[in-house]
């Protein structure tokens, strides 16, 4: 009988399952430093990115992207590095 380590378990759970990348907004950062920053950084496009923004300035937050939780990581780093205010959050609730 083989034996399975529950780490090596919970990454094949975690491979198989998506995460929302969300964004909230903030009285800090610019409309365009916003825009630009999910264009380069999550690779949307420029209409995606202005209606994240615009969702996120109006509703309190928007969902950007839902992926892969190790795609999705990198970005969350880096979007938190350029001040923005993210998480990644389990899309079952």
């Amino acid at each position: 009988m083989e034996e399975y380590e529950l780490e090596d378990n919970f990454d094949v759970l975690l491979d198989d399952k998506t995460f929302d990348l969300i964004l909230f907004n903030d009285d800090i950062n610019t409309f365009e430093h916003v825009k630009n920053s999910l264009i380069t950084i999550c690779g949307v496009s420029t209409e995606h990115a202005r209606n994240c923004t615009m969702t996120a300035h109006f509703e309190g937050e928007c969902i950007v992207l839902n992926d892969y939780l190790k795609v999705l990581e990198p970005m969350l780093d880096c979007l938190n590095m350029v001040g923005l205010d993210c998480v990644i959050n389990n899309n079952e609730i």
